[in-house]
């Protein structure tokens, strides 16, 4: 019997694909399957295992972000009249489609049309996504993913400082601001200490904290993240 195919299946097909065409690409960002930056360009694909109508949906409404919204879904084994039929629906809306194929020996996407949208574009919702993307130094989601833990900026951001405060010990937040020189983090640290959303920090005075129990468990459970960080913080 076939392996049913997942959504998470045609994630790294339609990574290469827009790899290919010069785009960064980057898995659940703010809700969208996948994200391409490329100079001032965003694309965005919505992974389905089949054209249905809450795909279309998803992708409508993502045209509220940019103009280039593409739907990838595995190729079907015809092009009947009733996928054409379908087609004939995605071009009226503007949007775009990929058919992803897939073998035990190779996948590749293939574009089937380029999206043609020229509606007005919703900018605070936008920068949104890009802000989230500039605040990612490594991706580390699958596309088309669901119950599972997502790697945004900001998770990305309290690890990184779990991992300074479990090895330098109580630090003030003065001290921190140096390690994100250049990232809008540094101008966050504070609420991002006091939210404590992870509960990896503990406040020991004024300005100063220091790891939990819990952030060193997750620093535990992600030695490959530590390495990350390691690489990237020590000279």
């Amino acid at each position: 019997m076939p392996k049913a195919v997942k959504e998470t299946d045609l994630f790294p097909p339609v990574r290469d694909y827009l790899t290919g065409l010069g785009y960064s690409t980057y898995a659940e960002v703010k809700s969208c399957d996948v994200v391409g930056i490329r100079d001032d360009d965003l694309a965005i694909v919505e992974l389905k295992t089949s054209l249905n109508l809450t795909v279309v949906r998803q992708a409508v409404d993502r045209q509220n972000l940019s103009r280039a919204v593409y739907i990838a879904i595995p190729e079907p084994a015809r092009f009947n009249r009733a996928f054409r039929g379908s087609e004939k629906v995605l071009k009226r809306l503007g949007l775009g489609l990929l058919t992803v194929y897939l073998s035990p020996l190779r996948s590749a996407a293939r574009l089937r049309f380029d999206p043609t949208y020229e509606g007005r574009l919703n900018q605070r919702l936008r920068n949104a996504v890009l802000k989230e993307v500039s605040g990612r130094t490594l991706d580390l989601n699958q596309g088309g993913s669901s119950g599972v833990t997502i790697y945004t900026a900001y998770r990305e951001s309290a690890f990184t400082i779990a991992w300074l405060l479990n090895r330098h010990g109580p630090m003030l937040i003065r001290e921190l601001r140096p390690y994100f020189a250049g990232q809008g983090t540094a101008d966050r640290l504070q609420p991002l200490l006091a939210n404590n959303h992870y509960g990896w920090f503990r406040r020991v005075k004024r300005g100063c904290y220091e790891v939990t129990e819990t952030g060193r468990q997750a620093l535990d459970e992600h030695p490959d993240l530590s390495d990350i960080a390691e690489k990237r913080l020590l000279p």
